[in-house]
Order: structure tokens, then sequence, then C-alpha cells
């Protein structure tokens, strides 16, 4: 009956991958050739620059050759001392401050470099290198845009790539690096991986396995492709196409460990026992390997959960012990090698590290599971005096741990202490899944409890709760012979009214003849089913009742009640049906069967509810329920009424008392009133919610829509601007000030073009932040559309650059809108007439 558990079924996470110092997302191996900054001699300083340099000079070259760039550096700085306008020295003394990854003085020898000659590349190609070392990615690219506009021959598209992929530039990250992979090659190929590692950035792992296949084809012996391929399969769940990557990686780079932990990761998440057990080897090799304590420490936690998986607990408590011997703030693997120790028998260390865990992390995330567990162990070595306290101190930490309920009700049990089972039972059926033993084990144990606190106390009341309990048990276990028979036991001891389906299903073993008296027999069994949500089994007996008795008035209400409840809405509607005739007085049945129309949520059902609501309100006249009106006048609304529910809802209004359920009417009737074009009712019902509900910005902005088309552009403006000062972000309320500066360009455009240009320009700001916060909102693409377009025109700037702007935004508006948006065909007819405009 006792399990150890893990409340939390914890997945390995990726984060680590960055921090394995082989290779890792937007990191390169070493081994790649890339550019670094300019030596003298190399090919991309111009020939001018490259004077013949003697004595010092010529020591501090050969120190920075053989890799002493502090003594080149010393070397440089005394000659710059001596000769402080020599251009060429700041450039050398930079590239060994580069070296000595020194990089904020390389930069700033580079700068000087600059101020010296200006208008040469290799100053701020250099200095672009070192920014992108000191994490300037936007000062680097302003140098690499000064090297393009000196010789854009001369521009590193590799770096000019790292740096965009630095600042998360993606687009124009991969604009860089696609220009290196048109050039083919090897040097091509790592440009894929690059573009990989781009689309991989920003989660489009589809992208980025495609730009790794490539990179792979072009240079299949860069094991750095097979890596970031592997980890992306891996991410994207294809673990069996990521091992095979993996391994080719580790093929080609055997003495790297990323390989090896990437490769483990793939395998413990098969959750195979073949994966498990080749993880553990994977993640032995990793452990091996890898030089990063903190790394391997990890690499340990992943050995470990494949250890405890493959049953080699002794393995795990292994693992766990070095992780806590490292840091004995890790509290998961302390309670893990407990559960180890559980799973071995080891009760005596269990308990240690389950008392350790409860006293040194009384709010760790597993603190309750440590305190069920140390309370199992004293279980099962029956020590049941302090199990009551562990599983006590379980159940203070979450209040609905069955488990923890049922391990003290066992403890509670076996001392006999039953007043303390009952309640404890009460919580393990509360919170235990149904179909689980202790489910049903917590009927028999309170049953028992039940039966021996009424002979204790002489009370039969409790016999009854015995009873009760006792047969909710044997309908759970109903192949448990000596739960029957002590069953049986407590019925001849107790008898309550609780016995009456048995004692009716004793009965209805051989009916009476007489068809009344049978209905009867079945009608009361169906109440009775019915009481204890047996609802299956209650319609059984109810249909037998209108079988024998098909005019009985009652039968067709309880039945369509409990097919209802059931959730079989088309039976309880045909069951109603036959009882309103048989009670025409009693017009609740009428809205009983409204209420399921309204539950199909379809329109010709919809329809039926609003003839049965019609019905209902025509019979009762005045003293109809405000709630029934409000029903009536939501359907009459889904049904595309609204006159009707505009009627609906005024007589809801007339006498609803409720002040939240006013409010909702009235917001609703102000939708109605928006949707038929009724634009002054809509301003007015809007006005009236929006007095009692001023911080609702969807209404503002809708008000504020109706007061546009109605040209009241002042009150229009004012409501927008309410709404963002609510909502800021909100796509609806911005493109809603976009369309009302549309507006406002309209009137002034004959007579101010200037003042025109600037609200068709601030419509485009304002529909660029709607599509910065949702780019599905296809209405803020045509809104910005129409302003470029407007802007475009000498009604407003005159200036064509705005006919791209409205093209694309044209464009994207038809892409995203629905196709039944009746905006679609005048986009395209501007569309038509840009093209026009365009030439073609």
């Amino acid at each position: 009956m006792f399990l150890n558990r893990i409340s939390r079924k914890r997945g390995v996470s990726l984060a680590i991958l960055p921090t394995l110092g082989m290779v890792a997302l937007m990191s390169m191996p070493t081994n790649i050739a890339w550019a670094q900054p300019l030596q003298p001699g190399e090919t991309m300083i111009f020939p001018a620059l490259v004077v013949a340099q003697a004595g010092t000079e010529a020591e501090a070259e050969a120190a920075l050759a053989a890799g002493n760039s502090a003594r080149a550096i010393s070397i440089y700085s005394t000659m710059i001392q001596a000769t402080p306008k020599k251009f060429t020295l700041y450039l050398k003394r930079g590239i060994a401050y580069y070296g000595a990854k020194q990089f904020d003085k390389a930069a700033d020898d580079f700068g000087q470099f600059i101020t010296l000659r200006p208008a040469l590349i290799e100053g701020y190609l250099n200095r672009a290198y070192a920014y992108k070392e000191l994490g300037k990615a936007d000062e680097g690219l302003a140098d690499l845009a000064k090297v393009q506009s000196l010789d854009a021959g001369k521009v590193d598209e590799k770096l000019r790539g790292d740096l965009y992929l630095a600042k998360k530039d993606f687009p124009n990250a991969i604009t860089a690096y696609t220009k290196i992979a048109a050039k083919g090659g090897p040097d091509g190929g790592v440009a894929y991986l690059l573009i990989g590692d781009a689309y991989a950035a920003q989660g489009d792992n589809a992208n980025a396995l495609a730009n790794y296949t490539k990179g792979i084809t072009a240079a299949p012996k860069n094991p750095y492709g097979y890596a970031q391929r592997g980890r992306s399969y891996v991410q994207a769940k294809q673990y069996d196409l990521g091992i095979k990557d993996l391994t080719q990686y580790i093929t080609l780079a055997p003495g790297e460990p990323y390989g090896y932990y990437l490769r483990g990761l793939a395998n413990v998440s098969l959750k195979t026992p073949a994966g498990y057990a080749a993880a553990k080897t994977d993640l032995t090799k990793y452990i091996t390997l890898e030089k990063n304590p903190a790394n391997a420490l990890i690499g340990t936690k992943l050995l470990a959960d494949a250890q405890r998986e493959t049953d080699d607990h002794r393995g795990a408590v292994e693992s766990y012990s070095k992780i806590i011997a490292a840091n004995n703030k890790e509290s998961n693997a302390l309670f893990l090698r407990g559960m180890s120790y559980m799973s071995l028998k080891d009760y005596p260390n269990a308990t240690k590290d389950f008392q350790t865990y409860a006293t040194a992390f009384p709010t760790g995330p597993n603190a309750g599971d440590a305190a069920y567990n140390l309370g199992s162990a004293y279980l099962l070595t029956k020590d049941y005096d302090k199990a009551v306290p562990a599983y006590t101190a379980a159940i203070k930490i979450d209040n609905k741990d069955a488990a923890s309920y049922y391990g003290r009700m066992i403890a509670y049990n076996e001392t006999k202490a039953y007043d303390k089972v009952v309640p404890d039972s009460e919580a393990v059926i509360l919170n235990a899944d149904p179909k689980s033993e202790q489910f049903a084990d917590a009927h028999l144990k309170q049953a028992s409890a039940y039966d021996s606190l009424a002979k204790a106390k002489g009370d039969k009341s409790l016999g009854a709760k015995a009873l009760a309990t006792m047969k909710k048990y044997v309908a759970l276990r109903p192949k448990d012979t000596n739960g029957a028979a002590y069953y049986q036991d407590l019925v001849s001891l107790y008898s309550d009214p609780a016995t009456q389906i048995a004692e009716y299903t004793i009965v209805l073993g051989t009916p009476p003849t007489d068809p009344k008296a049978a209905a009867n027999l079945y009608f009361n069994r169906g109440a009775a089913y019915s009481q204890t949500k047996q609802y299956d089994l209650a319609i059984a007996d109810f249909n037998k009742v209108a079988t024998l008795t098909p005019s009985d008035k009652e039968v067709y209400i309880y039945l369509a009640q409990n097919q209802a409840l059931k959730g079989d809405t088309e039976n309880a509607i045909a069951s109603y049906t036959k009882a309103i005739p048989l009670n025409p007085e009693n017009a609740d049945l009428v809205v009983a069967r409204a209420s399921l129309y309204v539950d199909k949520q379809d329109a010709a059902s919809f329809a039926k509810a609003d003839t049965d609501l019609t019905a209902y309100e025509t019979k009762v006249g005045s003293k109809v329920d405000p709630d029934i009106l409000l029903l009536h006048a939501r359907i009459k609304r889904s049904l595309g009424k609204p006159d009707d529910a505009i009627a609906m809802y005024v007589r809801h209004l007339a006498v609803e008392k409720d002040p939240a359920l006013i409010t909702a009417s009235t917001k609703e009737l102000g939708g109605v009133y928006f949707a038929k074009k009724d634009y002054a009712n809509a301003i007015k019902t809007y006005s009236d919610y929006l007095s009692k509900n001023g911080k609702d910005a969807p209404v503002l902005a809708s008000r504020a829509t109706a007061y546009r088309l109605t040209d009241d552009t002042d009150k229009a403006m004012a409501d927008a601007n309410a709404a963002l000062a609510i909502e800021p972000n909100s796509a609806m309320a911005l493109t809603e000030r976009g369309l009302i500066n549309n507006k406002i360009g309209d009137k002034v455009g004959d007579a101010d073009p200037d003042k025109a240009g600037a609200a068709w320009d601030a419509a485009i700001a304002d529909c660029d932040k709607a599509i910065a916060a949702n780019a599905k909102y296809s209405l803020a693409y045509y809104c910005k559309g129409f302003a470029a377009y407007k802007n475009a025109s000498d009604k407003g700037k005159a200036d064509t650059k705005y006919l791209d702007t409205a093209l694309d935004a044209f464009n994207k508006f038809l892409q995203v809108a629905p196709p039944t948006d009746p905006l679609i065909a005048s986009a395209k007819s501007a569309v038509a007439d840009i093209k026009v405009q365009k030439g073609g």
C-alpha cells in the first residue's frame, strides 16, 4: 500500500548548454578561423601602411609573434611616448592589447589611430572587433558603417553578423551571414551554421535546422554543425535524430565533453530503459572530460536521474552524495538520495536524509515530500508514534496531500486512535484519485473506525455511518469477498434509511405484478440513486416508471433533471417536452428546457429557446424574473435580432436590482447598438456604463469608434487617449487613435497639408505600436496603409516614399485579414493604385 513518491516530474533543462564551455548557441569553437584584429602586413592593410620597421619596433613585433603581448605593449608604449604622432604605433599597440584581451585599451588605441588617420579603414575595423568583445554592438556597427562608407569591399560581414546577433537583431545578422554563405566553401558552410544560430535564438527551430543542414553539407568535417543541429533536434524532441548528430560530433571531437552531455540529455529524454542506460555511459564520460567543476556537477545530476530510472539506486546514492559534498545547499539531491535509500530499503539512511531536509530546508520545494517519506520510513519500521508527526508536518505544507493523510490514517489505525482515523480518511476521500487504492482503502478504514466507535460508545448513528461508508467501499471493490461479508455484518447491526437502495433492490428482485406498486418502488429507488449522484441508475429506474405509468406527472421531470445532471442534453430536452403538457401550471419547466437549448450553443437551438422564453414571459407577465430577461436578451443578440435584443435589454434594465448585472446588461446593450450602427444610442449607452466603470479600456475604445463614425473627432480622441492611459499596449485603442488621426487628416488635407501630414504620421506611429502589440490585428495594417497612402499625396507630405510603407501595410493586411473582411476590396484597390503610381 505504500509507494515512495516524488510529487513533481522534473524535466531536464537545456539551460546548462551555454555554460558548458565547448560549443553552445551563438558561440563558435576555437578551431573555426574567422577574421581577428588586423596585424601589420595582412591582406586587409593598405600597402601605404606597411612601413618598413626596424630596431625596437621589430623587437615588439617579434614579442607579439611569440605571444608576449605584455612585452610588445611595453615597447610600443615607449615608442609612442617618443613619437606620439606615429599613427601605426597605435594600431600595433591596439592589436597587442587585443591579443592580451585588454579590449577597452585596444579600442582606445584604435580610436587614437582614427583620430590621426580618419580616412583609413583599419582603425574603424579593428575597433569594431574590440567593441564586439566589449559587448558594445551598436558602437561596433557604427564603426563598420564607417568602413562601408570608406571601402565597402573591406567590410567583414561575419563581424557585422556577430554584432547584430549580439544585440539580438536577428534579421540583420542573418542578412550579413547570408552574404558569406552565398560565397560557398567551408566559410560559407560556417556562415550557414551561424544563420542557424540566429534562427535558434529566436526559437525558430525549423529554420535553424534547415540552415544547420546546409552548413553541414558545405562543411561536413566541422563538428560545430553536428553539435548545433543535434542540440536543435533535442530541443524539438526529435531525440533519435539528435543522438545521430551528436554521435557524429563526438566522432569528430572525441575529446570535447559537450557532445557526451547533450547526447546523454537526449537519451534521458527518450524515457526508455535503453535510453537511460546509454545516458549513464555518456554522462559518465562527460564527467571525466569536463574540467569545469560546476558543469561536471550538472552532469552528475543528470547521471543521477538516469541511475535512478534504471533502478541503479546505489549509483544514484553515490552521485547524489557527490552533489551534496560539493554544495550542501542542494536540497533536491538530498531529497532524491533519501528516495534512493527508500528504494534500497535502507530506512535508517533514508530517515537521516529526510530529517536533515526537514531541518535545513523547512520551506524547500520538496519539504512536503520529504516529510511524507520520513513518515513512510517510520511507518514501514512500525515506529507509529514518530510517523504521525512526520505526516502532520507534510500536511501543514500541503493540506490537500492525500498520501500524507493516508499514511497518518494508517498510523492512527494501528494505534487504535479511531476518532482520528475518521477525519483523515475523509481527507483522503476528498483529495485522492477516485481510482486509486488509497481512495478505496480510506472507505474501508473509515467504516471500520465508525464501527469500532459505535460499539465503544453504543451510538447507532455512528453505525449508520459505518454502513453508508462500507456500501461505497463495496461499490468500489465489488470483488472483495471479505469486504462484502463485512458489509453484510454492518447491515445486520445498523439499519437506517441509507439502506433503502439495497432494500428496494432486494424487493425488486421479484417485482410486484401491480404496475403502480412496481412503479412506486422504481421511483423511490431512482430518487435514492439520484441523491447519491448515480444518475445512470436513476435514469434507468425513472424510465421503468414511465413505461409502467406513462401518465405520471412527475416522472418526466425527475427523468429530465437526472439526464441534465448527467450531461445528456438531448434526452433531457425530450423529457421536459413530455413533462410540460402534463404539468401546464408549472411554467418553470419551460425555462428549464430553454436553458438546455441554450447549452447546445447553435442557432437552431437558440431559436427554440427564444420560443420557450417568449411563451414563459407571456404566461407569467410582469412577474418574469430579471435573469430570464437578460438570458432572453442574449439569445436575441445571438440570433442576430438587434431590435428585439434592445427591447429585451431595456426590459431587463427596468427591473434588475443587482448592480453587477445592471452593469453587464448596459455594456452588452451598447454593443448591440454599435453593431446596429446606431452610434448615437451606442454612445449614450456606453456613457451610462462608463459612468460606473470608467476604467474599461475596450468600452472607451468602442465609444471612441462611435464618436469617430459620427464625425466627432475631438471626443473620439479623448476616449482613445483615455483607453490608452489604462491599457497603453491595447492594439484596439492604438488602432482607433490611428483611425481618428486618419479622419483628422482627411478633414484638413485640402486646406492644411502640413497638419494633415502630421496627423497621418501620428496614425502610422500608433498603428506601428498596435502591430507591435498584436501582429495579427489586421485593422492596424489597414489603418497604417491608408495613412501612408494619403501622406504620399499632395494633401499630405507629397512624399512618394510613403507609397512603399502603404504597399507593405496593405499587403500585410491582406495576409492577416479574415477572408470575409469587408475592407479587403478597398485594400486591393489601393494596392493596385499604388503600383500604378510606382510605375508597375
